[in-house]
């Protein structure tokens, strides 16, 4: 049995096609609906009207901020539900706005051709500055601020630059006081296909990721890698190297600006001709027909954009 853990806050349509692509008696779907979306329900009454196979566990929803530890939080929160249920083979972590890029039975049959192996994200041995930084010092009220725009929240924003500034200034260096002994600080894509026995390990190591990095900035691209990377778990890697890519945690994703590039119709192909298993980003207010074309594709569906007028009908 493999469990999805699925982290979602809008676009509840476009959550309906993924969970009916992973619908499938081999999969649990533990779904997280952000404290702070408008319309919980209908999220769930989508996705109880399409999902007939898999059994669907609604964990008790977190109040998620970009950048903000509360994307840990969330993350551990959903490891430990699903592993009250049972010890399943595999947890994938994904957001609301991913895509399967294969049916259900090719995903099994390539975990188990690759049993025992851990997908994660590793970036390159040497991080940026700015990834340094993101851990070093507190970032105080990040989760209040999260990714508001430069006016919101202006008093918060000018009082923790302050605080950074100073920290610099007298030398704090969380990394050094947090850390354990050689401990080297990793980052990568914060999304994931884990073993149980390194679920297990990480949900064994919460206190010191909570002491590590609940004060710092974005820190859910950084705790995960830093975990395996230091330690022997290292070797159950699929590609156990620094800068191991999107073939690391079997996710395609392409950054434009820092952001995850949103896939549209003309990026079919270069989607399924890919190795990965899993995309992200996609977002059904830009691009509805890529959407309905990869889920129709999957389940061998004759493409109709009907089906599309039918969505923005509803």
């Amino acid at each position: 049995m493999h469990a999805y853990l699925i982290m979602a806050h809008h676009h509840f349509y476009q959550l309906k096609i993924l969970v009916s692509l992973l619908d499938d008696k081999r999969n649990d779907l533990f779904i997280h609906i952000d404290e702070k979306a408008e319309n919980k329900n209908l999220a769930k009454e989508l996705c109880e009207a399409t999902v007939r196979k898999s059994r669907i566990i609604w964990v008790s929803g977190i109040h998620v901020t970009w950048g903000g530890y509360s994307q840990i939080k969330c993350k551990l929160y959903l490891l430990k539900e699903a592993r009250k249920i049972r010890k399943y083979r595999y947890y994938h972590l994904l957001s609301g706005d991913d895509l399967p890029l294969r049916n259900q039975d090719e995903i099994h049959a390539f975990f188990d051709v690759y049993s025992g192996q851990n997908f994660v994200n590793v970036g390159s041995e040497k991080y940026s500055k700015d990834a340094e930084e993101r851990c070093r010092y507190y970032y105080f009220f990040q989760d209040v601020i999260g990714k508001s725009k430069w006016y919101e929240h202006i008093f918060l924003k000018v009082v923790r630059r302050l605080c950074v500034s100073l920290q610099k200034i007298i030398c704090i260096d969380r990394i050094h006081e947090s850390f354990k002994n050689g401990w080297k600080l990793c980052h990568g894509s914060n999304w994931f296909s884990i073993t149980d026995e390194f679920a297990g390990y990480v949900l064994e190591n919460k206190d010191w990721i909570y002491k590590a990095f609940h004060a710092g900035c974005c820190v859910d691209e950084l705790f995960l890698q830093t975990l395996v990377m230091n330690s022997s778990w290292k070797d159950t890697l699929h590609i156990n190297t620094y800068n191991n890519g999107c073939k690391g945690n079997l996710r395609f994703i392409y950054f434009e600006n820092h952001l995850p590039h949103i896939w549209i119709s003309e990026d079919y192909e270069k989607l399924m001709e890919s190795e990965c298993l899993f995309a992200r980003k996609f977002d059904e207010s830009i691009d509805m027909k890529i959407i309905m074309r990869i889920k129709n594709v999957l389940t061998n569906v004759h493409f109709r954009g009907d089906e599309i007028e039918n969505k923005n009908n509803s």
